[in-house]
């Protein structure tokens, strides 16, 4: 039987120096990382009164560094407690407001007194004005559905505050959706909504007559909203194909990146209510393209109009990006060598990436700058290193956005060279993406 430890003491405070110390960085790294980042419904995260954060949960430790970089406010996570058996690791994350929730397999006998603990010191933050944030599915995983049930202690820990305090009685639920264009791979493009708050004290009368009814109420409309803000597939059938199928649909709505998500999203979670020959003939396209190993990203960027300004685009950038390529690939590879040879799991790969590019690049700028100053023996005036610190991180820059300017023009051109090969089968595709996009749009 495992024994018992004295629980640990948790601070209180509501501001943490650390966390605005990091954040400014995280902001900063965020806009090199990420390929497109689109926010929605900020309008909606209230100004005062105390707030629970709670969304959905899909790349590990990405998720709450891309909620924290959002809202304007510091959050005070609760995560799972083996993330604090070390000691150093545990007073580092006490200090950027985080704290732990312990579970049944972390088999300690006092579980239930430790949450206590962390549920007071929770009412407590909020009672002074914190947002307190959680996931309630519990874990993550790299599929875009919702896992339901939703855990039950956010809405727990939410009446249980107003019933230890009164004055708590405004709280409220704040969902937020997230998506990523791709779980594994560098440069995702990220998209996040902020739903409508959920007013706690609208239940609280169903809470006093009987708690268990309260706490279920509350769970499913919260579950309600995080599913209505995220892409959340449940036909498992037709998983693989939407997934893969997503450039495709997006494609048939003309609008800007985040109006073509909203629209997929809707397609995704509605799915179950389309019509029988829509899914057919959908599902054919996806077949053929799987057949002849090609995809729906390659397809629909040869379909999109390819201006001269685009091609010379790709020219005026690819001397400074291959020069930014060749300077930073050290910076690449150790992050790479890493995250393969030492993280398991390979959801956490993008989450040390972003923490990879955010904190040591610049110490690999300076680095870099450093070499390349005694190598050429320049004159050692603070102008002659300001300028070139910024010549090298614009090198960067360059690689960054020639990367992704580079990965679209792969995708143009292996379908190009593909299609002149294979021009039947190129013509009885779009056939199939024209009949698709009819029936989609009638």
């Amino acid at each position: 039987m495992p024994m018992a430890k004295k629980s640990p003491k948790f601070p209180t405070e509501t501001r943490s120096l650390y966390y605005s110390i990091l954040h400014p960085w995280l902001s900063l790294g965020k806009e090199f990382f990420f390929d497109g980042f689109h926010v929605k419904g900020m309008e909606n995260f209230p100004t005062d009164g105390p707030i629970m954060l709670v969304g959905n949960h899909q790349n590990a430790m990405l998720d709450p560094l891309v909620f924290c970089r959002i809202i304007p406010k510091q959050l005070h996570w609760l995560a799972r407690s083996d993330v604090f058996k070390n000691p150093v690791a545990a007073r580092f994350l006490y200090k950027i407001n985080m704290l732990p929730i312990y579970r049944e397999k972390d088999k300690v006998t006092d579980q239930m007194e430790r949450n206590e603990a962390v549920f007071s010191v929770c009412r407590t933050r909020l009672s002074k004005g914190a947002v307190i944030a959680m996931f309630p599915e519990g874990s993550h995983r790299g599929k875009k559905q919702l896992m339901t049930p939703l855990k039950k202690g956010f809405a727990r820990l939410a009446f249980s505050s107003i019933e230890k305090d009164i004055e708590l009685l405004d709280l409220k639920i704040v969902p937020i959706g997230m998506d990523y264009s791709d779980f594994y791979t560098y440069h995702p493009r990220m998209i996040l909504e902020v739903g409508e708050p959920i007013p706690v004290k609208q239940f609280w009368e169903i809470y006093l007559q009987d708690p268990n009814r309260a706490v279920n109420a509350l769970l499913k409309t919260t579950q309600e909203s995080i599913s209505s803000l995220m892409v959340d597939i449940r036909d498992d059938d037709s998983y693989d194909m939407l997934i893969e199928m997503a450039p495709t649909i997006e494609n048939t709505y003309d609008g800007d990146a985040f109006s073509q998500w909203t629209h997929y999203r809707g397609f995704c979670n509605g799915y179950q209510e389309v019509q029988d020959e829509e899914k057919a003939v959908l599902h054919k396209l996806w077949k053929r393209l799987s057949e002849v190993g090609r995809t729906s990203a390659e397809m629909e960027e040869y379909a999109q109009p390819k201006s001269f300004w685009w091609r010379m685009l790709w020219w005026i950038e690819l001397l400074p990006g291959l020069l930014g390529m060749i300077l930073f690939y050290p910076h690449y590879w150790a992050t790479e060598k890493f995250i393969k040879s030492k993280i398991q799991d390979e959801l956490f790969f993008n989450s040390i990436r972003l923490a990879s590019f955010t904190f040591l690049t610049p110490f690999y700028v300076t680095l870099l700058w450093l070499i390349l100053f005694n190598s050429l023996t320049l004159v050692s005036h603070w102008s002659v290193h300001f300028w070139g610190i910024l010549f090298v991180l614009s090198l960067g820059m360059f690689a960054i956005s020639f990367n992704r300017l580079n990965n679209k023009r792969k995708k143009f051109e292996a379908w190009r060279n593909w299609a002149k090969r294979n021009v039947e089968t190129e013509k009885e595709i779009l056939s199939l993406r024209k009949l698709w996009r009819e029936i989609h749009e009638s």
